[in-house]
C-alpha cells in the first residue's frame, strides 16, 4: 500500500514503529521484551551493511547506531557508490540490484574470516 517494497508489511510491523515513535521504547507489543536491551546480549559477530543510497529504511547513521547496541564483535560495511562508480544502491537494490557484486564478495570474506577465527573451519 505504501509502495516502498514489493510486498505489504503486516499491520503489527507498523504498529511497532508507531509505538516506538510515540514512546521512544523499542519493545514488544505486550511490553515483555525490550528489543534494544536484548541487542546488548548478542554475542555472535555482526556485520551491518548500509548504503549512502538508503535514505528511508536504514540510513548509514541509524545503521551505525543500531550496530553500536550489539554486544560482541561487530563491523560496519558502508556502500558509498556502486561497483560501476554510480550512485550507491537504495535499501532493496542492495539485495536485488546487480551493481554491487564486490559487496557480496566483502560479505563472504568477512564470513570466512569470522568462521576461521571462531574455529568453525
Amino acid at each position: 500500500a505504501m509502495r516502498l517494497v514489493s510486498d505489504d508489511e503486516a499491520r503489527a510491523y507498523f504498529e511497532d514503529f508507531e509505538r516506538f515513535a510515540r514512546t521512544g521504547r523499542w519493545e514488544s507489543a505486550d511490553g515483555a521484551s525490550d528489543y534494544l536491551a536484548a541487542l546488548g546480549q548478542v554475542r555472535v559477530p555482526v556485520l551491518q551493511v548500509v548504503s549512502d543510497g538508503d535514505r528511508l529504511a536504514c540510513t548509514t547513521g541509524s545503521g551505525s547506531r543500531f550496530l553500536g547496541f550489539c554486544g560482541g564483535e561487530r563491523e560496519l560495511l558502508r556502500l558509498e557508490r556502486a561497483d560501476d562508480g554510480g550512485e550507491p544502491p537504495a535499501h532493496m537494490t542492495m539485495v536485488t540490484g546487480g551493481r554491487i557484486g564486490s559487496v557480496w564478495e566483502r560479505v563472504e570474506a568477512w564470513m570466512r574470516r569470522v568462521a576461521v577465527a571462531s574455529g568453525a573451519f
